[in-house]
């Protein structure tokens, strides 16, 4: 295993567990269930593909595995002015935007 390898991993769990905590703080300020990704998609009018895959951010106990549910950048800019027309705190919003950013 290479250095940069070593280095990547403890790099990306702590990416992925701050936008994990940044993700649970903006479903709570909101009164969404991550459990529910079906109803977070029907009530923000988002896809529910996206919905799903955040909740399998939320969720997630293995950095690793996680990257493949993590949404890209635009699919973030849709969640989150859905979620910001419907009352979500400009911090909230503001800490997901940098920790998907990370």
């Amino acid at each position: 295993m290479s250095v940069a390898t070593k280095d990547f991993e403890p790099d990306c769990r702590a990416a992925l567990d701050d936008l994990r905590a940044a993700l649970i703080e903006l479903y709570a300020s909101v009164g969404a269930d991550p459990a529910s990704p079906q109803d977070v998609a029907r009530r923000f009018g988002i896809n529910k593909t996206l919905t799903w895959n955040i909740a399998k951010v939320i969720g997630s106990t293995d950095a690793i595995r996680t990257l493949q549910n993590v949404p890209g950048a635009s699919a973030f800019q849709i969640f989150l002015n859905a979620v910001q027309r419907e009352g979500a705190p400009a911090e909230a919003v503001e800490r997901v935007r940098a920790a998907a950013r990370a």
